[in-house]
């Protein structure tokens, strides 16, 4: 696990209170998303793919299926993701 708080994250949000903190096992991350501003926002993820272990151009990112909390949707890397207030994402990363 890689909080939200470490400068060292390979994960990062485009906005300050929309936090990402991830999980890296192998070639798969968990990225969990929570928007702690009292506004809806669209981000941006950004990646360190080295740290990641992975290639941006054969990788996709995906919300997957969770009952009572997310419905599956797929996302691009470069895609903006919209996230409301007081919610958030958990997303899978990874090689295609």
């Amino acid at each position: 696990m890689i909080g939200y708080w470490d400068k060292e994250s390979p994960v990062k949000t485009s906005h300050a209170n929309v936090k990402a903190t991830v999980y890296v096992k192998g070639k798969q991350t968990l990225i969990a998303i929570g928007n702690f501003n009292d506004k809806d926002q669209n981000i941006k993820l950004s990646f360190d793919w080295k740290t990641l272990g992975l290639t941006p151009g054969n990788t996709i990112l995906d919300a997957p299926e969770i009952k009572d909390f997310q419905q599956a949707v797929p996302f691009g890397v470069n895609d903006t993701i919209p996230v409301k207030s007081k919610q958030g994402w958990l997303l899978i990363l990874q090689e295609n």
